[in-house]
């Protein structure tokens, strides 16, 4: 049974570390798209010149690949961990999302899960930023002191305000006042009770996915 749950360990870890290659290739090409108009020379925050730019971007692309097969993915996890610490920490404002902080994070466990052939340890800590994502999620909504989340009424201003709307928001705005309350309970119990699950027995975690 041991040596079952070894290679199941392993061939997750198989499959994690390619679709960290795949994120680091999407995460650098839409950077590289943009980031000379961001903070390239010439750009609205300007930090640095043209070429590191293009440097870090084009090239943790192509270092992405060598991830995506499987060819000295620790090197490259280490050289793509790198550049994009670099890229963001020149970035300012247009890197300081929370998808930006959780790339270097999971980027980083990556880099010794490639090293350690999926010890346990690492897998915990995959676990744990994984909580620390949902439940901190979940925390700043309340932490914020804003009431319309105390009193359950985000939703009701969430689909007409949000960054990044997608064609059905518009309609979900206009549902009735009691689905928003009842959805924004289902957001705190996503948010501020699931995570604790992962922690459980894997058929308590299926239960809860």
């Amino acid at each position: 049974m041991e040596e079952k749950n070894h290679s199941t360990y392993r061939t997750s870890s198989f499959i994690f570390l390619r679709l960290m290659g795949l994120i680091y290739l999407v995460a650098f090409i839409s950077l590289g798209v943009q980031v000379s108009g961001l903070i390239g020379p010439n750009g609205i925050m300007p930090a640095l010149s043209e070429t590191p730019l293009r440097i870090l971007c084009w090239g943790g692309a192509f270092f992405s690949v060598f991830i995506m097969t499987g060819i000295l993915p620790s090197l490259f996890l280490f050289l793509n961990w790198l550049f994009y610490l670099l890229l963001f920490s020149a970035g300012g404002p247009f890197l300081s999302f929370q998808w930006d902080t959780l790339l270097l994070e999971a980027g980083f466990l990556a880099l010794f899960l490639s090293l350690s052939d999926g010890v346990k340890i690492f897998r915990f800590f995959l676990k744990l930023l994984l909580f620390k994502l949902i439940f901190s999620s979940g925390l700043v909504k309340i932490a914020s002191g804003d009431l319309v989340w105390r009193n359950l009424t985000a939703l009701q201003y969430h689909f007409q305000t949000q960054p990044l709307p997608v064609w059905i928001s518009w309609y979900v705005h206009h549902l009735p006042a009691w689905c928003h309350k009842t959805a924004c309970v289902g957001v705190f119990a996503v948010e501020l009770v699931s995570p604790f699950f992962i922690f459980f027995p894997r058929s308590i975690r299926h239960v809860a996915a």
